[in-house]
């Protein structure tokens, strides 16, 4: 198939994913700079984006949620970029909404022109104020956590064990402005992160261990003689560097001391701390 025929279908199949009618809206981009582009393995299409704050819709009335705009790009190089919004800046947008029955965790729209950067919006103005007022969680022997309204979650650092670690709490659903349950669940872990802490790494072992002793086996600088490799050595290998609490559970990363290459080990669990699944990624 030709590029210019493929180009006609991605084109068509893209244009499906939208209802016809054309509308305005006004948007608040998010803090991030830039946006992102992705596209299939065999597409010759990217896909653009920019995430948005909040929204005005056609009607007028005023939405507090995340919204994505979406553009058809040939090259993500920036002449063929096609639309450049700034972080923090109220737009006047041209859009298709997003048939009904797509199935997307965002609410999207095809972006199809900007109309007006920073038209007067005191509406889109107090959400802009709303969404720059830092909101900060203080744990008292933990640390202190900032709340990403992007991500709707909180993040910082808390010593664990004498290291620094990365800590994510998820905030708490419908009230962004809080993250009661996770922040729970760090508690519970904090108070006993010598034992919690010894029990996921063991489990990491548990799981990994025979592929860890064969990429090791597939190197001539190994960090661990792959006859030397048990799972006492597996545990003391791994540093604990970030732990993500979600509503229902856990994940802590764990740098993997060289044993796969550089590769993050990731173990999952549930709320009473206990892990699950353990994998490596990245």
């Amino acid at each position: 198939m030709s590029n210019k025929k493929r180009i006609c279908q991605e084109q068509q199949t893209f244009d499906q994913l939208y209802q016809p009618q054309e509308q305005e809206i006004l948007a608040l981009t998010d803090s991030s700079i830039g946006g992102g582009a992705g596209k299939g393995g065999r597409d010759v299409l990217w896909t653009a984006s920019r995430h948005c704050a909040a929204y005005i819709d056609a009607a007028g009335q005023c939405h507090r949620q995340t919204v994505r705009l979406e553009w058809l790009v040939e090259s993500t190089a920036p002449e063929h970029y096609r639309f450049f919004l700034r972080p923090n800046c109220i737009y006047r947008l041209r859009v298709r909404p997003q048939r009904a029955d797509r199935d997307f965790s965002l609410l999207c729209f095809m972006l199809l022109e900007i109309l007006e950067e920073n038209p007067d919006s005191p509406a889109l103005q107090a959400e802009l104020e709303h969404y720059l007022t830092p909101v900060v969680l203080n744990e008292p022997g933990i640390g202190q956590f900032s709340l990403n309204r992007d991500f709707a979650s909180f993040e910082g650092y808390a010593d664990w064990l004498g290291q620094e670690v990365h800590i994510l709490l998820d905030a708490d659903a419908g009230h962004e402005e809080s993250a009661n349950q996770s922040l729970a669940l760090l508690r519970r872990l904090h108070s006993q992160a010598a034992e919690f802490d010894r029990r996921w790494r063991s489990f990491a072992a548990e799981q990994l261990l025979e592929d860890a002793v064969n990429w090791q086996g597939e190197t001539d600088e190994p960090a661990v003689p792959p006859e030397s490799l048990d799972a006492e050595a597996f545990a003391r290998c791994i540093e604990l560097s970030e732990l993500a609490l979600q509503e229902n559970g856990f994940t802590a990363y764990y740098d993997d001391g060289d044993l796969f290459f550089g590769h993050v080990i990731l173990v999952e669990g549930r709320q009473d701390g206990e892990p699950d699944d353990a994998y490596i990624a990245g």
